[in-house]
């Protein structure tokens, strides 16, 4: 045949091939159709692609081509089996042509003769790949007898090879592209965490005007409420919806940089926690967010009616991370870097170590005893709360957390593990119980008081039982508010005076006179003190100074060191200008307020003398009895 005749041929047959492979996409389709059409073409009893690696000295066929002449040669075979001068012109990246492998010196040893028989082979065309230096590939064409190789056959495996090793290239790295993308759709499928990928729409002038849903995940309709979004525009699905989600968006994809933020949309009635990273190609981004609305609402209640709780919700930190077949850090969210951050390096690293890291040994090995089983049985597992000491940092941190077991795109399996940082949540439930606790002892306490007085005021003045009682009663709030109002600690005695002394508000600082330095003393000493000032006003205001428009009440207190070093307190009750005074024939409760209970209870000297000039109460104790506080039972 004449060569230009030859060309024509070849032309037409690399046409063909081209057409056949051209809507093809699964590296193994191409190779299985264009091995037919080639061995069809060249009148080949086999075509096949082998794999090389030079350091191993083996050719991999994976499968071939052949008209059943020929036994299929799928499988593993070792180079120097064939012959070495073979070989190395296949290394030096020449086309090798053998029209009879026994008459060729290249391949007619008595072992490289045998090798070949075994395989049926007696004569082939063998193209090889060469990267950089190194033989990585071949293309071969066999016959079960000799055959002459014409010019146009040998010239057409060599085009052919050509043509198929870009194609090839091309839809391996698509199919590699194709399972990354499956691997992260299925980790984003499984979050519980809204997902979409997006693309802008602009206008002529090249500004962004809307943007489209390209991928969503099962819980983004969850998340918004909106089916069937993929394909579909934003402001098509949500009328009305804001201009700053497009702005905020629009500005990422500008400026390439991810954010996170909350917003609320009034046209959806939801609030989302959302973060946005732009992607390629240029104009598409991808959106993970959170519908937070239930959330917001439980804040705005507490924010109104329990403003101490306030740090009770926060926002737990989402990671997710992914441990590989080998037992190997894979892939880690940007979210789940925090809990990793004193370790590096972090990916590639053995799993088990990393965990020995952050764990005491009990624990570690029991987290990692439930990958290996999740890995190994499929089972998922969940904890509801792990908490412990850090090995590594010496904090104690808490956390929620889920395994489950997902194919990799090797086919292998891995496991993913979706955890949140609930630390400041539990340390916050500790909180609410020591106040629980404290309020239950501070509760009763003051029903042990109110029953006391109740008990001690039926016995002395059963007549006027209801309106002494509630005086009494009422003198224990006043002291409850002030305590209430420094929150149970410390109490200043000018407050506690005037709160006691509330009812003649019209003579303080006339006829009613305070005076002493700032002081502050326990919420006990409070309650015990507040009762006594006010069976002394009570009193007053009955048989003494404050019973007409002339006596006078001199109320002071100080702090003093005795001969001995002793911090003391002293506080006294001094009525003037009043009425002649005559000592009560027997004692009441009010008595026995003013003076047995204030010394016991604050293990204080108390003297009570009824003078002509009016009464004189004092009480004196140790500092230290007024600033005790209160056991928390």
């Amino acid at each position: 045949m004449k060569p230009d005749q030859s060309y024509t041929k070849i032309h037409a047959f690399l046409l063909e091939i081209g057409d056949a492979l051209r809507y093809l996409v699964e590296p193994t389709n191409i190779m299985e159709t264009m091995c037919e059409k080639l061995a069809q073409f060249v009148d080949a009893d086999q075509v096949a692609y082998a794999e090389i690696d030079e350091k191993k000295g083996i050719a991999l066929v994976e499968r071939d081509w052949n008209n059943g002449k020929i036994r299929s040669n799928a499988g593993i075979h070792m180079l120097e089996d064939f012959g070495h001068l073979f070989v190395d012109d296949l290394k030096a990246g020449n086309i090798v042509a053998i029209d009879n492998i026994s008459t060729d010196e290249r391949t007619s040893s008595p072992s490289a003769i045998e090798a070949f028989r075994k395989v049926s082979i007696s004569s082939f065309i063998n193209v090889p790949l060469i990267k950089n230096g190194v033989l990585v590939a071949t293309l071969s064409v066999h016959n079960k007898y000799p055959k002459i190789w014409s010019f146009e056959e040998i010239e057409c495996v060599k085009e052919a090879a050509e043509r198929t090793w870009s194609t090839l290239e091309r839809s391996k790295a698509e199919k590699a592209l194709r399972e990354s993308e499956a691997r992260i759709r299925n980790i984003f499928d499984k979050i519980d965490e809204g997902y979409c990928l997006c693309e802008l729409i602009y206008n002529d002038h090249k500004q962004a005007v809307d943007y489209r849903f390209l991928e969503v995940n099962s819980y983004f309709e969850k998340m918004t409420g909106l089916s069937d979004a993929a394909g579909k525009a934003a402001y098509e699905l949500i009328p009305g919806l804001e201009k700053l989600w497009l702005e905020a968006y629009a500005q990422a994809v500008a400026d390439g940089q991810s954010r996170r933020f909350e917003n609320t949309s009034e046209a959806m009635g939801r609030v989302f926690d959302v973060f946005v990273t732009p992607t390629q190609p240029k104009g598409q981004f991808v959106v993970v967010f959170r519908d937070i609305t239930a959330r917001k609402k439980i804040e705005h209640v507490i924010l109104k009616n329990y403003n101490t709780y306030l740090n009770l919700i926060e926002k737990s930190p989402f990671g997710i991370y992914l441990v590989d077949d080998e037992f190997k850090m894979a892939e880690i969210s940007a979210g789940g870097l925090k809990a990793f951050e004193n370790i590096d390096p972090l990916i590639g690293r053995d799993f088990s170590e990393l965990i020995r890291i952050q764990w005491p040994k009990p624990l570690a090995m029991d987290i990692i005893s439930r990958f290996k089983h999740t890995l190994e049985t499929g089972d998922s597992y969940q904890s509801s709360d792990l908490t412990e000491k850090r090995a590594d940092t010496g904090v104690i941190e808490s956390y929620d957390w889920k395994l489950e077991r997902v194919v990799l795109p090797n086919g292998r399996f891995g496991v993913v593990c979706y955890f949140y940082d609930i630390s400041e949540r539990r340390q916050h439930e500790q909180h609410i119980q020591l106040l629980l606790r404290e309020v239950n002892h501070r509760s009763k306490n003051l029903l042990g008081v109110v029953l006391s007085v109740a008990r001690q005021t039926v016995a002395k003045s059963p007549k006027d039982f209801i309106s002494i009682f509630e005086a009494r009663v009422q003198a224990l709030s006043a002291a409850q508010d002030i305590l209430v109002r420094n929150e149970w600690r410390k109490v200043s005695i000018q407050e506690l005076v005037y709160a006691q002394l509330s009812h003649f508000k019209d003579v303080l600082g006339t006829r009613v006179r305070t005076q002493g330095p700032l002081i502050e003393i326990s919420s006990a000493a409070a309650q015990t003190l507040g009762m006594a000032m006010h069976e002394l006003s009570t009193n007053a205001a009955k048989y003494g100074a404050l019973s007409d428009l002339n006596g006078i009440v001199d109320v002071s207190w100080d702090i003093y060191y005795d001969k001995d070093n002793n911090k003391k307190f002293v506080i006294s009750w001094v009525e003037s200008d009043g009425p002649e005074v005559n000592a009560p024939a027997h004692r009441g409760f009010g008595s026995t307020v003013i003076y047995s209970m204030t010394k016991a209870g604050l293990n204080a000297d108390v003297s009570m003398n009824f003078e002509e000039t009016g009464l004189k109460w004092q009480l004196e104790c140790l500092f230290e009895n007024m600033s005790l506080p209160d056991a928390i039972n």
